[in-house]
Formats: structure tokens, C-alpha cells, sequence
């Protein structure tokens, strides 16, 4: 069997799958424009969304669908998180709060795709998890953890600069 007829099933399952989400999502929202739920079905959008990828990623073993799935879930741990338990908490916590939960859907992403998908790994977000873990733990903490932030939030180009300078480096472009 060659590697044309293998993808177009794969291809037509995930078209299939996406079609769902389309639908699924498409349905919710129509009835959320005549329906009253309340706050509740406003605050389980996100978490519902996530979970709908999830099971399409699962279903289809394509970690393309972990991808959206993952950050859905990060921002609606973060936003049930800061209107539920930590709903009191306000100011600078609250949006470390939300950034560690953010943090926590992207690295969801990898660990996903390593169980459920054929090879994609997706290893890259948790480079973003990091990011996002580490703006989150330094807005809670404050202080100097917040200064070192703006620090880094205003001299980051360099770490571009000093990679690229590393790249050519690497090619044997020495200047």
C-alpha cells in the first residue's frame, strides 16, 4: 500500500471530524442566541470547545486537534479559575492566576499528542507553556519578579540577535 492511499481515509476522517466541530459549535451558538442559560453555559464555551478537539484528536489519532484543544482548555481553566475559586483574589494575582492556568492548556498540547497521535509530539509548546508559566508565577509574586519581567519585556530582541548570531555561526559565516 503506498503512502497516497493511506492518507486519503486519514484525510476523509479528518474532514469528517471537522465538519462535526463546525456543526457542534455552530449548533451551541445558534441556540445561545435564543436561549437563556445564564452565566453557566457562557462560563463552559471554552471548556466544551477543548473538550470537543480533544476527543476529534483522539478519535482521528491527528494531533492537529490537540493544538486548539490545548489552548480552549488553558483559557477556560483560567477564566473558571478566576471567576469561581479565586473569583475574590483581584488585582496582579488574578492574572497570574489565569496565565499559569493558560500555561497549563499549552502543555497539555504535548502530552496529547505524544499519547494519542502517530509521532507528532509537539514538543514546542512547552516552550510557550514556559513563557506563559513564567509570566504568570513572576505578576503573582510581584516585586523584583515583576521588574526582572519588564526587564526581560523590553531587552528580548537580544535573544533573537544572539540566536541568529549563533545560526550563522553554526553555517561557518563568520564575520
Amino acid at each position: 500500500m503506498d503512502e497516497s492511499s493511506k492518507a486519503q481515509p486519514e484525510k476523509r476522517a479528518g474532514a469528517t471530524v471537522g465538519g462535526l466541530i463546525l456543526i457542534i459549535i455552530g449548533v451551541l451558538a445558534l441556540i445561545g442566541q435564543f436561549v437563556d442559560f445564564g452565566e453557566t453555559l457562557g462560563l463552559m464555551v471554552l471548556p466544551l470547545m477543548s473538550l470537543v478537539f480533544i476527543i476529534a484528536g483522539i478519535a482521528t489519532r491527528q494531533s492537529g486537534f490537540f493544538i486548539p484543544g490545548g489552548i480552549l482548555a488553558g483559557l477556560g481553566l483560567g477564566t473558571l479559575l478566576i471567576v469561581g475559586p479565586y473569583a475574590g483574589v483581584g488585582g496582579q494575582d488574578e492574572g497570574g492566576i489565569f496565565m499559569l492556568a493558560f500555561a497549563a492548556g499549552w502543555v497539555l498540547i504535548p502530552v496529547l499528542s505524544i499519547i494519542f497521535s502517530r509521532g507528532e509530539r509537539h514538543l514546542w509548546a512547552l516552550f510557550v507553556a514556559a513563557i506563559f508559566a513564567l509570566v504568570g508565577a513572576a505578576v503573582s509574586y510581584g516585586g523584583a519578579a515583576l521588574t526582572a519581567l519588564e526587564m526581560l519585556g523590553k531587552w528580548w530582541p537580544l535573544f533573537l540577535i544572539a540566536g541568529g548570531i549563533a545560526l550563522l555561526w553554526r553555517r561557518g559565516i563568520r564575520g
